[in-house]
């Protein structure tokens, strides 16, 4: 039996569950498997990541809408589209990304017999849905076939009867194209996400403006893009960091922001978990991250491969950053043990290979009996 996976989610944009899903269905093509890549975006914007040539891309160009009627509609089309596709295509495993998509497939996938896993990539805690959204939820989840989350707390939150279905697997990432350099000795802080409160990169100005006196050779850049753009721009302005601080954008190459700094920063209200810290680790940056839920916790050991600071504090985070910048040998310490830590090591995409494999099996059992 040929395996054919489809990988669902909502765009090919730059983003952790697209960099996971690039990884992943190139490690799939490389088992001998077909793989189709479905998102809901349009098929004039070109994708962020790099697909392997034998990845089929099917955009369904149905985009989201923000409210009323017009809502309702855009998710009934998103339904049938998905739906149609299941059926014609005859996929042996569908793998979806992220809450709103997952609930769509399971949902498109009744009846048609198709294992199908979810992946989880946020923070359940922290997700405003609407209360049909979390109705749908709590009852559609009960029919994956897999729950994939990313940390052992993220897996606590689920109710008791679907944890037994659930699996925690860290992001993979390429080891085929290895690391990237970093200059260890760079005076650039880099930071790396979507330009949107949840990253809290508006408390990463205000601690770096504390600090930006006491290590005037000092550069901030933040990587990404997103709604706050304006608003941290203006807030650049307004602490006088013009000449500090750089907001490039997407980086050109997924994961080349590593080379551009030697220290990392993740000051992040929350978390489902932070692929890019797990990078920066990787490339051996030193790292300093608020311990936020959920992830970093789990990554970093306090003063060994990397700094906590307790979530929010301003003021601690500043004080953190500046015991990294002023003290090369301490960054140096951090950098080295960064790569060695068991996360990074765990971190393959076979794991998810292996994952996906034992739902490969003759299409004959309806997932909703």
């Amino acid at each position: 039996m040929t395996v054919h996976v489809a990988f669902v989610l909502a765009g090919l944009h730059a983003g952790g569950a697209e960099r996971v899903i690039e990884i992943v269905s190139r490690a799939a093509i490389e088992r001998g498997w077909q793989v189709t890549v479905v998102a809901f975006d349009s098929p004039a914007s070109p994708p962020f990541n790099s697909f392997h040539p034998d990845v089929r891309l099917e955009r369904l160009d149905l985009p989201p809408h923000s409210g009323g009627v017009a809502k309702w509609w855009a998710v009934a089309r998103r339904l049938a589209a998905l739906r149609r596709l299941l059926r014609a295509r005859q996929f042996t495993v569908l793998v979806s990304f992220l809450t709103k998509i997952n609930v769509l497939s399971l949902i498109s996938a009744s009846g048609t017999g198709i294992p199908t896993i979810v992946a989880e990539r946020n923070n359940p805690q922290r997700q405003a849905m609407s209360p049909a959204w979390n109705f749908a939820l709590r009852v559609l989840y009960a029919r994956a076939a897999q729950i994939v989350l990313q940390t052992e707390r993220s897996r606590a939150c689920l109710p008791a009867g679907q944890r037994a279905r659930a699996v925690v697997l860290p992001n993979p990432m390429d080891r085929s194209r290895g690391p990237q350099p970093v200059a260890p000795d760079l005076p650039v802080l880099v930071a790396v996400g979507r330009l949107t409160a949840q990253k809290g990169f508006d408390l990463l100005l205000d601690a770096f403006s504390a600090i930006a006196g006491a290590v005037p050779a000092w550069q901030l850049v933040i990587w990404g893009e997103g709604p706050d753009r304006q608003q941290l721009e203006r807030q650049v302005e307004r602490l006088g960091l013009a000449g500090r601080v750089r907001l490039p954008g997407l980086s050109e190459v997924p994961g080349s922001w590593v080379s551009t700094g030697s220290c990392f920063v993740l000051p992040s209200r929350y978390e489902g978990f932070p692929n890019v810290l797990l990078e920066a680790m990787r490339a051996r940056m030193a790292v300093v991250a608020f311990d936020c839920d959920y992830g970093p916790s789990e990554l970093i050991e306090h003063g060994r491969n990397g700094l906590l600071v307790a979530n929010g504090d301003v003021h601690a985070l500043g004080q953190a950053l500046l015991q990294v910048m002023q003290d090369p040998s301490f960054r140096a310490h951090l950098a080295a043990q960064a790569s060695g830590q068991t996360w990074v090591k765990r971190a393959t995409p076979e794991s998810w290979i292996d994952l996906i494999d034992g739902h490969v099996a003759p299409r004959c059992t309806n997932l909703w009996q």
